[in-house]
């Protein structure tokens, strides 16, 4: 009864939700258990590197499949592209090694060839396995989506942690051993669905359509929809690898907000797709604003305590980098991306993308100078904000209707002006 009931956007919101707790719980993990806080470092580089290959190819190809125009049966032509994705995503590591070597250090990224191999398998099967959640959502597949996700981010943070409780020195190698072998066994899972169920559906004819509409969103969540991860590039090649770990440890958006807004805005283009209409707009855009706007306020106020409790007093300072980042709920509330990527407007996404990218790197390299690395996470909120209005902007110029039908108002200023004000009555307090 529970899933015949469970909507579509409530099932990928879900899947969301658990894969950022999954990630959360592996750092507060090894955040306790891995006392070298050197070695804790270049594990999160390392899963940063992981991420900026794996999230532009991943996000691209499968967005891409929830245009209009997209081949309405995904099966082994995303599971190769995903493949190829994923081979140039590793040969575009290998050219740049010598770089990372030269800036930072010879063995900054892997200590060994051996640790090397296990990444490189860890990142294939991450990359490829993404197809099962693509192939359950297409199916209207929830209880599969639903089950299956829970198992899986609930094993993830557990095989990474496993090491700990068998060496009593543990190393970076072993952890992605261990990862390497759960993301493959996904990996495999879907290449076998696809075998089993879409053979027929591999062609030149629908591969091509696919990549013509990718090409434009892997470059834009390659150079402008992942900029958290450029923030962090940044704060690495100025700051050093500590100074990075305070970074990264705080540069969290709110996972609740940012994972219900990505399902939210996923599962609405799908049916736009299927169905040529959206389904529950304002209702659940007016929940997922309550559910975003609340805890977000309270967390402006419990940050410091909280970071102390789960990760230690090593990442007090994280807790001021966090409070600013959860500013960025307010315009991740806002989804003028959704009705262009419904109506296959993935160009103007690339173009508005790729002006936020320049804003945010030129923001972040002029303040990381002047204001330290609480410089770089300004850049970000502003430059996101910017975005958003100028997707707006276009949304209104190209006469794509319901936009402003869809929008709670009242909700949406209310929680805006509430979450602005808490975060200035924190930094007077603080002073």
């Amino acid at each position: 009864m529970f899933f015949s009931n469970l909507r579509q956007d409530h099932a990928w919101q879900w899947q969301q939700i658990l894969r950022y707790a999954s990630l959360l719980l592996l750092s507060i993990g090894m955040a306790q258990l891995l006392n070298n806080r050197l070695e804790l470092a270049r594990f999160e580089a390392l899963l940063l590197t992981g991420s900026l290959l794996s999230q532009a190819w991943v996000s691209g190809l499968l967005r891409a499949g929830l245009s209009t125009r997209a081949p309405k049966k995904p099966g082994l032509i995303s599971y190769f592209s995903l493949a190829a994705f994923a081979l140039l995503a590793l040969l575009s590591l290998e050219l740049l090694e010598p770089w990372i070597a030269q800036k930072f250090d010879r063995n900054y990224l892997f200590a060994s060839p051996q640790e090397k191999w296990w990444f490189r398998l860890w990142f294939f099967g991450l990359t490829t396995g993404f197809l099962l959640d693509y192939l359950w959502l297409h199916q209207s597949n929830f209880r599969a989506l639903w089950r299956w996700s829970s198992l899986l981010h609930t094993a993830y943070p557990l095989f990474a942690l496993l090491p700990f409780a068998i060496f009593s020195e543990v190393s970076i190698s072993q952890i992605f051993q261990c990862l390497a072998l759960l993301t493959l066994l996904r990996s495999i899972w879907a290449l076998n669905i696809a075998l089993r169920n879409h053979l027929s559906d591999f062609n030149i004819k629908e591969l091509k359509q696919l990549l013509s509409l990718s090409w434009p969103l892997i470059f834009l969540s390659l150079i402008g929809g992942y900029g958290l991860q450029i923030d962090g590039t940044i704060v690495l090649g100025f700051g050093g690898p500590l100074a990075f770990l305070i970074f990264q440890y705080g540069a969290r958006e709110f996972p609740l907000s940012q994972l219900l807004a990505g399902g939210f805005s996923e599962s609405q283009a799908l049916n736009y797709k299927n169905s040529g209409a959206y389904q529950n707009w304002y209702a659940s855009q007016k929940s997922i604003l309550l559910l975003s706007f609340v805890p977000s306020i309270l967390l402006m106020w419990t940050a410091p305590i909280l970071f102390k409790l789960f990760f230690g007093s090593d990442f007090m300072a994280s807790a001021e980098i966090f409070r600013l980042y959860l500013l960025l709920v307010i315009p991740r509330m806002l989804f003028p991306q959704t009705l262009l990527l419904a109506h296959g407007k993935n160009r103007a996404l690339l173009t508005i993308g790729i002006i936020e990218w320049l804003l945010n790197i030129g923001l972040s390299l002029w303040w990381i100078q002047s204001f330290g690395i609480i410089g770089v996470a300004w850049a970000t909120v502003i430059a996101f904000a910017i975005e958003k209005i100028l997707l707006m902007a276009y949304t209104f110029h190209v006469h794509i209707p319901d936009f402003q039908l869809c929008l709670p108002k009242r909700s949406f200023y209310l929680g805006s002006i509430s979450l602005i004000l808490s975060y200035a009555a924190t930094q007077i307090w603080s002073w």
